[in-house]
């Protein structure tokens, strides 16, 4: 719009949504990211927002698996 690159989709509710289409972390479109829960994920980083461009999810928010260890002797040792 008007040369303004936006990204738009409907929030939780149904509500039309639009962004500018950059991620503020690091400028990444966010058009080229995806859908997550009528919210919209950062292909970047997966950086989420929603209808009124509020951060859901942060660039350091870990998504993976955590792992049980111990450390004996400096080293760690996976624990089962």
């Amino acid at each position: 719009i008007c040369s303004l690159p936006m990204v738009f989709f409907r929030d939780a509710q149904g509500r039309p949504a639009a962004l500018e289409d950059r991620c503020c972390h690091r400028e990444m479109p966010l058009s080229q990211g995806w859908m997550d829960s009528c919210t919209v994920r950062c292909g970047y980083h997966g950086m989420r927002f929603d209808g009124s461009g509020q951060m859901l999810a942060r660039v350091y928010e870990f998504l993976g698996q955590v792992y049980p260890y111990r450390v004996a002797n400096c080293a760690f040792i996976a624990a089962s």
